[in-house]
């Protein structure tokens, strides 16, 4: 009678379907940002809407399940949405496919020119006093599919094609963006480069790098932007972090070719777990181009 049992719940396990495996993940972040002598909430030279940087609650949560399709295949789904001040909104939505031939992925996400090369300048612990450059960025998109190869002795290649709106304002002159992607990875070094070129005109050229040396991380990045009608934003990035035991502080300089000016940052963070940190910031911007502000804030991370 054990046996007869014990045969049918094995026959009942096996014949029972494979289910994916789904992961929730986010963060909650109170952040207080002071410009110039009061708390404002605008800052046209942050390249942000009248709705941010400033005093507020920004908060990620990502949902993402994969499951195992078997002869070394892999599906997935990525539905990722914020609240940042008083913008919300689904960020990315995607579905992958992957194997040893790569990852293609479909759907809603940022362009590698954005949330990689662009991202490479966020050194300092605030969400909103960055250093990040998104001159003419295309931004996520409403369908995008890009294919992301394995990695071959630490060089990983990407290409992608964007379907853009045209004019911004969510018309449906809608034309096409191509974008390559390199990255080289050799134990401390890290060298990569993208490229972006939209029909309309606009072309976005990024290289960038970095090395770790022990608890000191060096990062540069280099992004020339043309916006098709003769008007370009180059830009350079260069910073550093160091970390000292729970103790973080990194500083960076953004230098804007096209408005002959630069802000800094430098930024102090306190580990209060592997999750949990809070922070000070203080970011300085050239005259004309905004206020100094300063910011305070706990980022928790689940």
């Amino acid at each position: 009678m054990k046996k007869t049992i014990i045969a049918a719940a094995i026959a009942a396990s096996v014949a029972a379907p494979a289910f994916a495996e789904v992961s929730i993940s986010g963060m909650m972040n109170p952040e207080w940002v002071k410009e110039g002598s009061d708390y404002d909430l605008s800052d046209s030279a942050n390249n942000s809407t009248a709705a941010g940087p400033g005093t507020g609650v920004n908060t990620d949560l990502v949902f993402q399940s994969s499951e195992d399709l078997g002869n070394g295949l892999k599906a997935g789904v990525k539905y990722h949405i914020f609240h940042d001040h008083a913008n919300s909104q689904v960020a990315d939505l995607s579905a992958s496919l992957s194997g040893d031939f790569g990852t293609i992925i479909a759907g809603r996400f940022e362009p590698f020119s954005e949330s990689t090369m662009d991202a490479w300048a966020n050194i300092d612990a605030s969400h909103d006093l960055d250093l990040e450059d998104n001159d003419n960025a295309i931004g996520r998109q409403q369908m995008a599919a890009a294919y992301v190869s394995p990695s071959i002795n630490g060089l990983t290649v990407a290409v992608a094609s964007v379907t853009v709106d045209g004019d911004g304002n969510g018309n449906t002159d809608l034309s096409e963006a191509t974008e390559m992607f390199a990255k080289y990875t050799n134990g401390a070094l890290t060298v990569m480069a993208s490229n972006t070129a939209v029909d309309q005109g606009n072309e976005i050229t990024s290289f960038g790098g970095g090395y770790k040396m022990g608890d000191l991380e060096v990062r540069v990045m280099s992004r020339q932007s043309d916006d098709g009608a003769g008007a370009s934003a180059d830009s350079l990035f260069y910073g550093a972090k160091y970390t000292m035991g729970a103790n973080t502080i990194a500083a960076g300089v953004m230098d804007k070719d096209a408005a002959d000016s630069d802000s800094n940052i430098i930024s102090f963070s306190h580990a209060l777990s592997k999750n949990t940190n809070v922070y000070v910031v203080q970011k300085n911007n050239d005259a004309g181009i905004g206020d100094n502000q300063t910011a305070v804030g706990m980022a928790v991370k689940f």
